[in-house]
């Protein structure tokens, strides 16, 4: 510290016994144990659409929530505790690596699943930066400065939260129904951050939810946006068969008094089970009005 400081910096110590510390390790391993389990089955039931469907929406999905899931372990500890005891270099490396991951990933997500290229252009350029922002930092993880590289990487995350928090509410105010579970899932995310920044600052109580309210934040916003996607799957399915519906009605009925047209009749009369047993009893008698 510089001898100028007049006022000393205070530090919040808790002295465990060892049954107490046990007890507080099986509750943080029972805790993460019991999201990363929810992670990764949202990672896999996703992963086996992206193999299904071959939509590049269900592998930005699964790569982000899996950049989540690891940065929270190296956050937490668990990373260099179980993957790479003694070696801080690696546990530096992937904070570094895994934030900017977030945000390119984040960034591809948002801009495929919300359409931003057709429903909000200006937008989706705002998000092709932020995504070229963490991809560059990612490639700087290799070679920049601790302290540049994550400068960088929190300058890219605020810009693509923000804008992610703001984009969903904007189209779903505008008729788009398929953000709204992605307006709810960011605003899960945001809220528990804010919590625990708020937390960390002294303006809340340090409490069991505002401690872990990333992890369950988390949690809501990647199980949120599994729905969000089932929701427009089944939208976008639902938009097809309605579509092809129109089609088929619109050629087999007349566009003004939609009267069912010749094609309607043929196809009719191409039905064996329309017509009569005995053939010599069917009489079809043909109207054409002129100039009608």
């Amino acid at each position: 510290f510089r001898a100028k400081q007049t006022q000393a910096p205070r530090f919040e110590l808790g002295i465990y016994t060892d049954e107490g510390f046990s007890a507080h390790e099986e509750g943080e391993l029972f805790f993460m144990g019991g999201y990363a389990g929810i992670l990764s089955g949202m990672i896999l039931y996703n992963l086996f659409l992206f193999l299904s469907l071959r939509e590049a929406v269900y592998l930005y999905y699964v790569l982000f929530v899996f950049s989540v899931t690891a940065i929270q372990f190296c956050l937490h500890g668990f990373s260099s505790q179980y993957f790479w005891p003694g070696t801080p270099e690696v546990q530096n490396f992937s904070v570094l690596f895994l934030v900017p991951s977030c945000v390119l990933f984040a960034s591809l997500f948002t801009r495929q699943f919300l359409h931003l290229y057709h429903n909000s252009p200006n937008t989706d350029k705002v998000f092709k930066a932020t995504a070229l922002i963490g991809l560059g930092s990612m490639a700087g993880a290799f070679v920049l400065d601790y302290s540049l590289s994550i400068k960088i990487s929190i300058i890219a995350v605020l810009l693509a939260s923000g804008t992610c928090l703001f984009i969903g509410p904007y189209l779903w105010s505008r008729g788009y129904k398929y953000a709204r579970y992605y307006s709810i899932a960011w605003l899960c995310i945001t809220v528990s951050a804010l919590a625990l920044a708020l937390s960390k600052f002294g303006l809340l109580p340090r409490t069991y939810l505002t401690e872990n309210g990333l992890q369950i934040g988390a949690a809501a916003e990647a199980v949120l946006l599994s729905l969000a996607l089932a929701d427009r799957l089944n939208r976008e399915r639902r938009e097809r068969f309605e579509a092809e519906e129109r089609l088929v009605f619109t050629a087999l009925h007349h566009p003004i008094t939609r009267v069912p047209n010749r094609a309607y009749l043929v196809n009719w009369l191409d039905n064996g089970s329309n017509l009569p047993n005995d053939r010599r009893r069917l009489q079809i008698a043909l109207i054409h009005l002129h100039r009608f």
